[in-house]
C-alpha cells in the first residue's frame, strides 16, 4: 500500500509541475535500492501512474478547453517545455530588483492576504 501512495503521489506532483519529481528521485532510489521494491514500483507504475496521468490529462482538456474531443488534449508538460524553453519565456524571471516582487507581485498573490503576509515578513526581519 506505502508503494501505491508514494507511486500515486510522485505522478500527481508531476502532472501538476513537471519539475517537481526532482525531490522524489532520491526517496525512489533508496526505497528501490535498499528495499528491493523495484518490481512493485513497476506494478504500481502500470495499475497506479497511468491511470493517473489519463485521468489528469482529460480533466485538463475538459477544463482548459471545455470539451474533450478526443482530437485536441492539454499536455501540461509539453506546455510548459514549448513556453519556458522553446519560446524562451523562462529568461524574464528573476530579472526585476527583489523589492520588485513584493510590490507587484505578491499583492497578486495573497490578495486579501497581502497586510497579513507583510506583517508577519517585518515581524520575523524585525526578531532576527
Amino acid at each position: 500500500m506505502s508503494t501505491v501512495m508514494l507511486t500515486s503521489t510522485i505522478t500527481l506532483s508531476f502532472m501538476m509541475r513537471n519539475t517537481s519529481p526532482i525531490g522524489w528521485i532520491p526517496l525512489l532510489a533508496i526505497k528501490v535500492l535498499f528495499e528491493g521494491a523495484l518490481l512493485p514500483f513497476l506494478i504500481a507504475g502500470v495499475f497506479v501512474a497511468i491511470p493517473i496521468m489519463g485521468l489528469t490529462i482529460y480533466l485538463d482538456t475538459w477544463y482548459y478547453l471545455g470539451v474533450v474531443d478526443w482530437e485536441h488534449w492539454v499536455l501540461t508538460s509539453y506546455n510548459f517545455m514549448q513556453k519556458n524553453i522553446v519560446e524562451g519565456l523562462s529568461e524574464y524571471f528573476g530579472t526585476e530588483p527583489f523589492w520588485f516582487y513584493i510590490i507587484a507581485f505578491a499583492p497578486a498573490i495573497f490578495t486579501a492576504m497581502y497586510p497579513a503576509m507583510m506583517a508577519s515578513m517585518w515581524t520575523h526581519f524585525k526578531t532576527m
